[in-house]
C-alpha cells in the first residue's frame, strides 16, 4: 500500500504537469518528459542527501522536502536537456511538488510513520485528537497532506489568474510558503530533533526542537527569497533598458 500510493502520487504529479506545462506554452510531450525527468533527478538527489545525513550508512528515503532548496541546480540540467528557459522550468515546478507530497503523505497513515506527538490524557489536544482519531495523537499525516494540497491549489489559482503568463517566480513563492508551513509542522512531529529546546513537561510525550527537515525548510525559505530578489533586480534592469531605448 505504501509503495503503491507513492507511485500513484508520481503518476498524478506528472499527469497534472503535462496539462499545466501545456498551459505554460510547452508541448504536452515536452511537459510530460521534462516533468518525469525532473522528478527522477530530485528523487535521486533525495536518496543521496538522506544517505549523507545518515553518515553514509543508510541508503533510502521517501521525503523529497530535503531536495526543494537544491531544485534550482536541477533546473539547470532540465534546461540544458529540454531546451527550456530557466524561468519557464521554474514555473513548471511550482505546483506538482505539492501534489506529490499531498497525495504520497497519505501513505504514512496506514504505515504509521511520520506521525505527530502523543498527547497526555486530560489535555485539550488529547481531547481533540480523540475526537478526530480515537487515539491520543492528531492525524498529523492527513493534516500535512491537506496543507500541501491547499498550497498547490493556491499556486494554481495564482497561475490561472495570470492566465498562465508567469515570470519565473512561482516556484520560489511556493517554496517560501511551503517552507514556512513545513517548518511549523516539524515542531508537531514526533521525530528526532537535531536541536532540542526542552521536553514538554505536561501536555506532550516528546521534546520541542528542530529536526533535520526543519533546516531544509529554512534553506527553502532563504533560496526562495534570494531568487525573488534576483529576478526582481533583473526585471527592473530590463525595464529601465527598454525605457531608455
Amino acid at each position: 500500500m505504501y509503495t503503491a500510493i507513492h507511485i500513484l502520487s508520481m503518476v498524478i504529479a506528472v499527469a497534472f504537469n503535462t496539462y499545466y506545462g501545456y498551459k505554460l506554452g510547452l508541448s504536452k510531450a515536452k511537459a510530460a518528459l521534462s516533468s518525469a525527468f525532473s522528478l527522477m533527478l530530485l528523487y535521486i538527489l533525495m536518496l543521496v542527501l538522506a544517505w549523507v545525513e545518515s553518515g553514509f550508512k543508510n541508503f533510502g528515503a521517501q521525503n523529497m522536502v530535503r531536495t526543494y532548496a537544491f531544485a534550482p541546480l536541477v533546473f539547470i540540467v532540465v534546461c540544458a536537456v529540454f531546451k527550456i528557459s530557466y524561468r519557464k522550468v521554474s514555473d513548471l515546478h511550482a505546483i506538482w511538488p505539492m501534489i506529490l507530497h499531498g497525495v504520497s503523505h497519505f501513505a504514512c497513515i496506514p504505515e504509521g510513520c511520520c506521525g505527530g506527538f502523543t498527547y497526555r490524557n486530560g489535555t485539550v489536544l488529547c481531547d481533540i485528537a480523540n475526537a478526530m482519531t480515537g487515539t491520543n495523537a492528531l492525524p498529523q499525516q492527513a493534516l500535512e497532506s491537506v496543507a500541501a494540497l491547499l498550497i498547490g491549489a493556491l499556486m494554481f489559482l495564482i497561475a490561472y489568474k495570470k492566465k498562465f503568463n508567469l515570470n519565473g517566480r512561482l516556484f520560489y513563492v511556493m517554496i517560501i510558503v511551503y517552507g514556512i508551513n513545513r517548518f511549523f509542522w516539524e515542531f508537531l512531529r514526533d521525530n528526532d530533533k537535531v536541536i532540542v529546546f526542552g521536553d514538554f513537561e505536561s501536555a506532550v510525550k516528546g521534546s520541542l526542537g528542530l529536526s533535520n527537515l526543519s533546516f531544509y525548510c529554512i534553506g527553502m525559505i532563504l533560496v526562495g527569497i534570494v531568487f525573488l530578489v534576483v529576478f526582481h533586480i533583473q526585471d527592473q534592469k530590463k525595464l529601465k533598458a527598454q525605457v531608455a531605448a
